[in-house]
C-alpha cells in the first residue's frame, strides 16, 4: 500500500508540472501560427499582384515586337526582290566567266601537269645515262685489264710447256739407254712396275673423271638453286609490293610526320617516347628484347661458323696429307692457309664469345619482364596527353581524328600481314634454305676441287715414276740418280704449273671476259636507247611549252575582257530600304531590351518576396515543432490521469479475499501495477537500442533505416530544429553503413577495361578492379571508415577534411536522366527514337546517343551507379553504388558534410548519442 501511494504522489506531483507548463502555451502557438500563416498569404497576394503587373508590360512589348517584326519582313522581302534581279544577271555572266575560265585553267594544268612528269622522266634518263657511261667505261677496263691477264696467262702456259717437254725429253732419252743394258728379268720387273703404274694411273683417271662429273652436278644444282633464290626474292618483293601498296605506306609515313610536326609545336613528348616509357613503367625493356633477339641470331651464326670451319678443316688437312713428300712447296702453300683460316676462326669465335658473355651478364641484372603494353592503351594515353596540352577544342577533335586514323592504317596493315603470314613464311623459309643449299654447294665445290687438284698431282707423279723407273730396277750410278731426280721434280713442277695455268684460263678469266663483253653490249645497247628517249622528250617538250605560252596568253586576254564586262554592269541603289531595316531593327532591339529588363525585375521580385517566404516557413516549421512537443506533453497528460484515476478506482473497491492472508498479500505486493507504454524513454533506454541497432556494420548495404533507428530519430528531432533535423536526416544513411565497390589500384588501370554501367554483363567491376567494402561514417563525423565485409577491423579510412568534392560522371548523369524522363513518362523506351545502332558502335566513336533505343533500354535496366570522390591533395576514389539509393544517400550525405561543417558540429553531440 505504501509503494501505491508513493506512486500516486508522483503521478500528482507530475499532472501538476505538466499542467503549469502548458497552461497559456497552446493559446500563444495558436496566435502566433495564425499571424504567420496571415502573412504567408499577403505574401502570395503580393507575388499575384506584382507578377500580373509584369506580364501586363511584357504582353505589351511583345505585342509591339511582332509588329515590328512584321514591318521588317517586308521591308527583307522588297530587299531580296530588288537584289535577286541584278544578282541574276551577275551570276549568268559570271557562270558564263568562270566556265570558259576554268576550261583555260584545265588545259594549263593539263599541260604542266605532263611538263612536270617530262623534266622528271629526263632527269631519271639523264642520271641512268650517266650511270651507264660510268658502268661502261668499267666494263671496257675491266676487258681490257682481263685480255692482257690472259695473254700473259698464256705466255706463262706455254713456258712452262717447253719447260715441261725439255724435261720429259731428258729423262726419255736416260730411260732408252737404261733399257737397252737390261736382261730379261729386269725387262720382266720393268714391264710389271708399268704395269701396277698403269693400274694405278686409271684408278686416279677415274677418280678425276668422277669428281669432275660431281662438280658438273653440284653447278647444275647450284645454278637450279640460284633461279630458286631469285624467284623466292622476287615473289617477296611482289609480296611486298601487293599486301603494302606504296600509297598506303606513303599515307602512314604523312601522318608519322604529321603527328611529330604536332606533338614538336605544342611541347609534347613523341609517339616513340610514350611507347619507351609506357613499356619501362610496366617492366617491358624494348632495348633488351632487341638484345635477346640479337643473341639468338650471333648462336645461330657461331654455329654456322662452326660447322663450315670442321668441314674446311678436314678437307685441308686431308689435302695437306694426301701431298707427296716430294712436293714441299705446294705442302707448305696449303699448311699456310691452313694457319691463316684456323686464326681467322679463332679471332671470331673468340670475339663472339666475349660479347655473348657481356649481353648475358646484362640480362641476368635484369628484374622479370612483362609482356608489353596493348596498342590501344598506348593510344589512349598519348591521346589524353595530347587533348589535355590542346586548348582549342576544334584542334583538339583534329588531332584526334588523325591518331584514330594512323591507328586504323596501322591495324589494317598489320592484319593484312597476319593473314597473308603462311605466305610470307613460305617465301622467306624457301629463301633461307636456298642460300643454305648454296653455301653447302660452294663448300662442297671447293672440296672436290681440291681433290681433283690433289689427283692430278698424284697422276703427274705416277708419269713422273713410271718414266724414271727403269733407273730404279738396274743399278745405276749415283750422279745418274740425282740426274733422274732432278729431272722428274721438274716435270711434276712445270706440270703443276700447266695445270693451275689452264685452270686459271678456263675457269676464271675466260668466263669474265665473256661474261664482260656480254654486258658491255647489253649497256650499249640501253644507253642508245636512253639517248633516243631523252630525244623524243625534249622534242614533246618544246612544243607543249609553246602550247602552253598560247593558252596563257589568251587565257590573261579573256581575263581583261570579263573584268571589264563586269564593271560595267551596275547595281540598283536601295539604301533607303536599306537605313529603314536598320532603323526598324533598331527598333526591336530596344522592345527586346525591355523585355529582358521585365524579366529581371520580375526575377529579382520573386527572389526579395521568397526569401520573405522562406524566412516565414522556417518560423512555422518551428512553431509546428513547438505544437508537436506540446502535443505530446498534453498525451502524457492524459496518460498519468489515467493512471492516476485507475489507482483510485482500486482504492475505491473492496479488499480481495487472498489479500488477506498476510504473507499473500507480501506476495502479490513484490509486483508492480502494469503501466501503458508511452513514449517518454530514459537517455540510457535509446542509447541500448541506439547501439543495438548500429553495433558493427550492416551486411545488408541498404540505405532504408530499420524501424529501431526511426524510432530513436523521432525521439531525439523533438528538440532540434527543421535544419538540424534535415542534416540527420541525409546523414543518417551514413552513419549505418551501405556496401559499395572500391577500385584498389591506379596503376593497373592502362592494362585493364574501364567499368561501364551499361556494360556490366560483359566487364563486371571485378574485373575492372573494383572490390565490395563497407563504407560507414564515424560517430565523431571526421572520417569514413572502410572495412572489408569478411574481416574484422578497418583497411582504412577516409578523412572528411581530406575531400574536395564529389564527381558524378557523364554516363552516371546521362543514365539518371534518361531513368528520370522514363519516371516521368516523357518517352518510351520500348519505342523507336531514333535509327538503331549498337552499343559498341557508340562506343568506339565516343558518342552516346541518348535517345537511341539501345542506350535508352540498358539506361532503365541500369542498376550500377560509378561516381568518384576528389581529394584536396589531388587524385580521387573511385566508387560504384549498387542502387540508386545508395547512391543518392552517399552523395546527397557528402555534400552535406562539405557544405555545412558549421551546423554539422553543432548537432555532432545528439548524432553521438544517438550512435554510442
Amino acid at each position: 500500500m505504501f509503494h501505491i501511494a508513493s506512486e500516486k504522489e508522483e503521478l500528482q506531483q507530475k499532472i501538476k508540472i505538466i499542467s503549469m507548463s502548458t497552461s497559456g502555451r497552446e493559446t500563444l502557438l495558436r496566435s502566433q501560427l495564425a499571424e504567420i500563416n496571415s502573412q504567408l498569404l499577403s505574401l502570395q497576394v503580393k507575388k499575384q499582384h506584382e507578377h500580373q503587373k509584369i506580364k501586363e508590360n511584357k504582353d505589351k512589348c511583345v505585342a509591339e515586337m511582332e509588329k515590328l517584326k512584321e514591318s521588317l519582313h517586308k521591308l527583307e522581302q522588297d530587299y531580296s526582290v530588288k537584289s535577286i534581279s541584278s544578282k541574276n544577271r551577275y551570276k549568268m555572266q559570271n557562270a558564263s566567266n568562270q566556265a570558259k575560265l576554268k576550261t583555260y585553267q584545265d588545259a594549263v594544268a593539263d599541260l604542266e601537269k605532263r611538263l612536270d612528269q617530262i623534266s622528271e622522266d629526263k632527269t631519271s634518263l639523264t642520271r641512268k645515262h650517266e650511270n651507264l657511261a660510268k658502268m661502261i667505261d668499267q666494263h671496257r677496263n675491266m676487258i681490257s685489264m682481263t685480255r692482257e691477264e690472259l695473254v700473259l696467262r698464256y705466255y706463262l702456259r706455254g713456258e712452262s710447256i717447253a719447260e715441261n717437254e725439255q724435261a720429259e725429253e731428258s729423262l726419255e732419252s736416260l730411260r732408252e739407254i737404261a733399257l737397252e743394258s737390261f736382261n730379261s728379268q729386269e725387262l720382266k720387273d720393268y714391264f710389271e712396275g708399268c704395269k701396277r703404274i698403269k693400274a694405278e694411273q686409271e684408278e686416279i683417271i677415274v677418280k678425276i673423271r668422277e669428281t669432275q662429273a660431281k662438280m658438273d652436278r653440284i653447278k647444275k644444282d647450284s645454278s637450279e638453286t640460284e633461279k630458286i633464290l631469285k624467284d623466292n626474292e622476287k615473289n617477296l618483293d611482289n609480296f611486298y609490293r601487293e599486301i603494302l601498296s606504296e600509297k598506303d605506306e606513303q599515307e602512314i609515313e604523312n601522318l608519322e610526320h604529321l603527328i611529330k610536326e604536332t606533338c614538336e609545336n605544342i611541347g609534347l613528348e613523341h609517339l616513340e617516347t610514350v611507347i619507351l616509357s609506357l613499356n619501362a613503367f610496366e617492366n617491358f625493356d624494348i632495348d633488351e628484347e632487341i638484345l635477346k633477339i640479337q643473341l639468338q641470331k650471333v648462336e645461330t651464326e657461331e654455329y654456322s661458323i662452326k660447322d663450315t670451319w670442321a668441314q674446311e678443316s678436314q678437307i685441308l688437312q686431308e689435302t695437306i696429307n694426301s701431298i707427296p713428300s716430294e712436293e714441299q712447296d705446294l705442302k707448305q702453300r696449303y699448311e699456310q692457309e691452313y694457319k691463316l683460316k684456323c686464326q681467322s676462326f679463332f679471332n671470331k669465335t673468340a670475339a663472339i664469345t666475349q660479347w655473348r658473355s657481356e649481353v648475358l651478364s646484362a640480362l641476368s641484372k635484369s628484374s622479370q619482364h612483362s609482356l608489353p603494353v596493348k596498342d590501344r592503351a598506348i593510344f589512349l594515353e598519348f591521346r589524353n596527353l595530347s587533348v589535355s596540352n590542346i586548348d582549342n577544342l576544334q584542334s583538339q577533335k583534329s588531332f584526334e581524328n588523325i591518331l584514330t586514323m594512323y591507328i586504323e592504317k596501322l591495324s589494317t596493315r598489320e592484319k593484312i600481314i597476319q593473314e597473308n603470314m603462311k605466305k610470307l613464311m613460305k617465301y622467306k623459309i624457301g629463301k633461307e634454305n636456298a642460300l643454305k643449299k648454296i653455301k653447302n654447294e660452294s663448300m662442297s665445290m671447293r672440296a672436290l676441287e681440291k681433290f681433283k687438284l690433289t689427283e692430278q698431282l698424284n697422276l703427274t707423279n705416277l708419269i713422273c715414276k713410271e718414266k724414271s723407273l727403269v733407273l730404279f730396277i738396274k743399278n745405276a750410278e749415283p750422279e745418274l740418280i740425282i740426274q733422274v731426280e732432278s729431272l722428274t721434280k721438274r716435270i711434276g713442277y712445270w706440270s703443276g704449273k700447266i695445270e693451275t695455268q689452264s685452270s686459271i684460263i678456263e675457269n676464271y678469266l675466260k668466263p669474265s671476259f665473256t661474261n664482260a663483253s656480254d654486258s658491255l653490249k647489253t649497256m650499249l645497247k640501253e644507253s642508245q636507247h636512253c639517248k633516243l628517249i631523252i630525244k623524243d622528250l625534249t622534242e614533246e617538250e618544246n612544243t607543249m611549252t609553246m602550247q602552253l605560252e598560247q593558252i596563257l596568253e589568251k587565257q590573261h586576254s579573256f581575263m581583261l575582257n570579263s573584268l571589264n564586262e563586269t564593271s560595267m554592269i551596275t547595281e540598283p541603289d536601295m539604301s533607303d530600304i536599306v537605313d529603314s531595316i536598320e532603323k526598324v531593327a533598331s527598333e526591336i532591339e530596344i522592345a527586346n531590351r525591355k523585355v529582358m529588363l521585365l524579366d529581371n525585375e520580375y526575377m529579382s521580385i520573386s527572389g526579395k518576396l521568397q526569401e520573405e517566404e522562406n524566412i516565414l516557413n522556417m518560423k512555422l516549421l518551428s512553431l509546428n515543432a513547438a505544437m508537436k512537443n506540446l502535443a505530446i506533453e498534453q498525451k502524457k497528460l492524459e496518460d498519468y490521469e489515467f493512471r492516476l484515476q485507475k489507482i483510485e478506482e482500486n482504492e475505491a473497491a473492496p479488499i480481495p479475499e487472498c489479500m488477506v492472508d498476510k504473507t499473500r498479500a507480501k506476495s502479490m505486493n513484490r509486483f508492480s501495477i502494469p503501466s501503458t507504454e508511452t513514449p517518454e524513454k530514459s537517455t540510457s533506454e535509446v542509447d541500448s537500442m541506439a547501439s543495438s541497432h548500429s553495433r558493427g556494420f550492416q551486411k545488408t548495404g541498404s540505405s532504408e533505416r530499420s524501424p529501431a533507428t526511426i524510432k530513436i530519430l523521432k525521439v531525439v528531432q523533438d528538440d532540434m530544429n527543421p535544419i538540424e533535423k534535415n542534416i540527420l536526416d541525409r546523414l543518417t544513411p551514413l552513419l549505418e553503413g551501405s556496401e559499395m565497390y572500391k577500385r584498389f589500384s591506379q596503376r593497373s588501370s592502362l592494362k585493364q577495361e574501364e567499368f561501364d554501367p551499361l556494360d556490366y554483363k560483359k566487364n563486371p567491376p571485378e574485373t575492372c578492379g573494383f572490390g565490395v567494402r563497407m563504407f560507414k561514417l564515424s560517430k565523431c563525423l571526421t572520417r569514413i571508415d572502410v572495412k572489408h565485409c569478411l574481416r574484422n577491423g578497418f583497411d582504412s579510412a577516409i578523412q572528411i577534411d581530406s575531400i574536395l568534392k564529389i564527381i558524378v560522371p557523364q554516363s552516371t548523369s546521362a543514365i539518371l536522366k534518361v531513368q528520370k524522363r522514363i519516371g516521368k513518362g516523357e518517352i518510351e523506351y520500348t519505342e523507336k527514337t531514333t535509327k538503331d545502332t549498337s552499343y559498341e558502335n557508340m562506343k568506339e566513336r565516343g558518342y552516346l546517343d541518348l535517345k537511341s533505343k539501345i542506350f535508352i533500354e540498358r539506361a532503365s535496366a541500369c542498376k550500377w551507379y560509378p561516381f568518384s570522390i576528389a581529394l584536396v591533395q589531388g587524385g580521387r576514389i573511385e566508387l560504384i553504388a549498387k542502387n540508386y539509393l545508395i547512391f543518392k544517400g552517399w552523395v546527397n550525405g557528402i555534400n552535406c558534410l562539405l557544405k555545412n561543417k558549421k551546423i554539422v558540429s553543432k548537432v555532432k553531440s545528439r548524432i553521438s548519442s544517438i550512435y554510442l
